[in-house]
């Protein structure tokens, strides 16, 4: 399958406690693959077909998870750039209110 963000996780997850293989690859690369077939057909069915082909010719990397502490630490490190980028957008946005000579008082204590 290829790796959609956080889409592919669940049906990862259960097909690898299903005892079954997994492979988890970079959509980027099967989009490369396909684009280099000259295929001008786009449906699911002739994506599902191209993706089959590309899992045939490449060697592909068994996809194994994380555990449990894994995911859990992924998802901190992740919410800790969003408030790291919310901070800085907010620290921006005062100093950008402060530069106009005459901040609100009601913006500047909102922010």
């Amino acid at each position: 399958m290829e790796a959609t963000g956080y889409y592919h996780y669940q049906l990862a997850y259960y097909l690898l406690e299903s005892g079954l293989k997994v492979s988890v690859e970079n959509p980027l690369a099967v989009k490369r693959f396909i684009q280099m077939k000259l295929s001008k057909i786009k449906t699911d069915k002739s994506d599902s077909k191209l993706i089959c082909e590309y899992a045939k010719q490449v060697e592909l990397k068994l996809w194994r998870g994380n555990s449990k502490h894994q995911i859990e630490c992924l998802q901190m490190t992740r919410l800790l750039a969003v408030y790291t980028k919310q901070s800085t957008m907010l620290k921006n946005k005062i100093h950008g209110e402060t530069v106009l000579g005459n901040p609100s008082k009601v913006v500047l204590s909102s922010l």
